[in-house]
């Protein structure tokens, strides 16, 4: 019986095939509409993770300063320097594998007489080596204990000297001599800005960076959480630990304690609204299309007005009525949903070429294809009750 109704509708769709296409047209440009933002805000969601990907995820990171609302309205942080007994205390919290500090500043770099002035990181080799998956397109990561051994960035090795600077060749930075024992692959876009750091051990870093020469301070320290620990737990258990170190309460802390599953949460809030913000705004021409199916399943009922008489005085039911009229409006659903669908796979794909992230899940191609039915069906409910409801003799009297 189904099978019937819906070839009768079919059939009926290519009798009015002009008005079918424009009406479908309109489904089309909704879901293409819907199915390319959203695409959008998933691709840029997993090219942000993509790059974030140096950083583990049970990486935890204290940082100099809090950051509280000032009186105006803005920001502001109170800083106060994290050092080296911060770290060892830190180190030996139960749900702590291994940590490392870090040190940055600037210092004077010379090669081949050629002087500049290069951005130094310095840090504990374990967290080159264990902690973050940063490569190498040359050499190694300096080892435990290692002295006047450096890494180059990308860019310091291959664009800012008139030479380029290769493994086992020597530079001096500061009033100290390094050998060159690896130099980085080139950085993605979020990682770009190692480029241009030299990379070093903590110790050679307060040889070379004036403000860290006759003290203990470290810029950052980074923690290694157990494996199969709790990484919110672990994390609390630092806070704590530094507010007691500080002694300050937790409205006056003056460090930062984050984690690297938090950065991945903070990043899948923000591409998650901006998917709904988009979804909505496409959402809008969708609408549109489902007021064009409205007004079509009208027309047509006011045209076959006394066609729908001739049926029920040959005895068809309401109910058979309403379901030739819904799956017209269903099939029309279907039709530009698929459609419409295509259209973004085919975008979506050229997008990427010309390096614009864009990614469509399996979840919302079969959402878009079953949103679209949905609204076909949506749509042609009233007009078709109203066609279920007409009364036969008056149908057949219809001029």
């Amino acid at each position: 019986m189904i099978a019937d109704l819906a070839e009768y509708s079919v059939m009926n769709l290519r009798h009015r095939s002009m008005r079918s296409w424009l009406t479908i047209i309109g489904i089309v440009i909704g879901v293409f509409s819907i199915v390319v933002m959203i695409s959008i805000a998933q691709g840029l969601d997993k090219y942000i993770r993509d790059q974030l990907s140096f950083l583990s995820d049970d990486i935890i990171t204290v940082n100099a300063g809090s950051v509280s609302a000032s009186t105006g309205g803005g920001l502001v942080a109170a800083a106060r320097d994290l050092t080296e007994s911060d770290l060892n205390a830190l180190k030996k919290l139960p749900g702590i594998e291994t940590g490392g500090g870090a040190l940055a500043g600037r210092a004077k770099m010379n090669y081949r007489n050629q002087n500049i002035s290069i951005y130094v990181d310095a840090a504990d080799p374990v967290l080159f080596t264990e902690m973050f998956t940063w490569e190498l397109e040359d050499g190694r990561w300096m080892r435990e204990n290692e002295r006047g051994a450096v890494v180059l960035g990308y860019s310091v090795a291959h664009d800012v000297f008139i030479h380029e600077v290769q493994v086992g060749q020597r530079v001096n930075i500061g009033n100290k001599s390094f050998t060159v024992v690896g130099v980085a692959k080139k950085g993605t876009a979020l990682t770009s800005s190692m480029d241009s750091l030299v990379f070093m051990t903590k110790e050679d870093g307060r040889e070379v960076i004036p403000e860290f020469a006759d003290n203990t301070a470290v810029t950052e320290i980074d923690l290694k959480v157990v494996s199969g620990a709790n990484i919110s737990e672990v994390q609390s258990e630092v806070t704590d630990e530094m507010l007691r170190r500080h002694h300050v309460t937790e409205d006056e802390k003056d460090f930062t304690v984050m984690s690297s599953a938090y950065v991945a949460e903070q990043v899948g809030n923000i591409t998650g609204a901006l998917s709904l913000f988009l979804g909505g705004i496409a959402a809008i021409s969708l609408l549109v299309g489902s007021i064009g199916i409205a007004n079509t399943m009208l027309m047509s009922i006011m045209e076959r007005t006394r066609e729908i008489g001739t049926m029920k005085a040959v005895g068809a039911r309401n109910g058979d009525i309403m379901d030739i009229f819904l799956i017209e409006s269903g099939i029309i659903g279907i039709v530009g949903g698929v459609i419409g669908l295509v259209l973004s796979i085919v975008v979506s794909w050229g997008m990427n070429q010309f390096g614009v992230p864009s990614s469509i899940s399996a979840e919302v191609m079969a959402g878009a294809l079953a949103f679209s039915f949905v609204v076909g069906v949506v749509s042609g409910y009233v007009p078709a009750r109203n066609a279920a409801e007409l009364n036969a003799v008056e149908a057949l009297r219809y001029e």
